[in-house]
């Protein structure tokens, strides 16, 4: 069985980890806003990136009934991870996301990468 702490992860598996939880916490938002198609070339800011990144609209972040949703996000997360703390980072939130180590928070997360073996992957 292989520890959590042990784990090192390169750049590129940070970058891909961030983008899966990223899109993880994006799923889960009943009333995700149409506007994420837009092209780079359309952004006002200018600023472009690699893919998979798709730029939306600022319009995208305005003020909804909840926060930049219409919607709390669903109830019921996966690995019993806080829905007020994936609330906050789906809905009212600009610039982070959850504290550095909120991970070591969730038992269910760190059993379920304790129990994969090493040669595979965790679906978020």
């Amino acid at each position: 069985m292989r520890r959590w702490s042990s784990l090192i992860f390169d750049n590129r598996q940070q970058t891909r980890l961030s983008l899966r939880i990223y899109n993880l916490l994006q799923q889960s938002n009943n009333t995700a806003n149409n506007c994420m198609g837009q092209t780079i070339s359309n952004m006002a800011s200018g600023k472009s990136y690699p893919p998979p990144a798709v730029m939306g609209a600022e319009s995208i972040m305005s003020n909804k009934a909840h926060g930049t949703s219409a919607v709390p996000v669903q109830a019921n997360l996966r690995w019993n991870c806080d829905r007020k703390v994936a609330d906050r980072i789906c809905n009212f939130n600009r610039h982070y996301a959850e504290h550095s180590g909120y991970f070591d928070s969730v038992p269910d997360f760190l059993n379920e990468a304790n129990d994969t073996p090493a040669d595979a992957e965790i679906t978020f």
